[in-house]
C-alpha cells in the first residue's frame, strides 16, 4: 500500500570505437538519465536528463530495453520502471 512508483530512463551512447558515456551519479557511475517529472513524456524526460548530465542534445535511435525492480530508498518502497534507448 506505501508503494511509490517512479518511471526512470536512460541513454546508451556509444561511439565508434565502443566507447561508452557514462556520468557521474550520487552512488558510482550510470548511464545518463533519470526520473520521469509529472506530464513529461519518456523521451522528453531522456533528453532533458541526458542533456543536464552530459551537455548533449540527443534523439534516441532504438528502444533497447525495459525493466522493472523494486527497492527501498529513504523510508520508502519504489517499484521503479527503466527504460533504456540507444542513440
Amino acid at each position: 500500500d506505501n508503494l511509490e512508483i517512479s518511471v526512470h530512463v536512460y541513454g546508451i551512447a556509444m561511439d565508434d570505437e565502443g566507447n561508452v558515456l557514462i556520468s557521474p551519479q550520487w552512488d558510482g557511475f550510470d548511464f545518463p538519465g533519470g526520473t520521469a517529472e509529472k506530464g513529461e513524456t519518456h523521451v522528453d524526460t531522456l533528453k532533458r536528463e541526458f542533456r543536464e548530465e552530459s551537455g548533449y542534445d540527443v534523439e534516441p535511435t532504438e528502444l533497447i530495453g525495459f525493466e522493472t525492480s523494486f527497492f527501498h530508498h529513504r523510508n520508502k518502497d519504489y517499484q521503479s520502471y527503466l527504460v533504456f534507448y540507444k542513440f
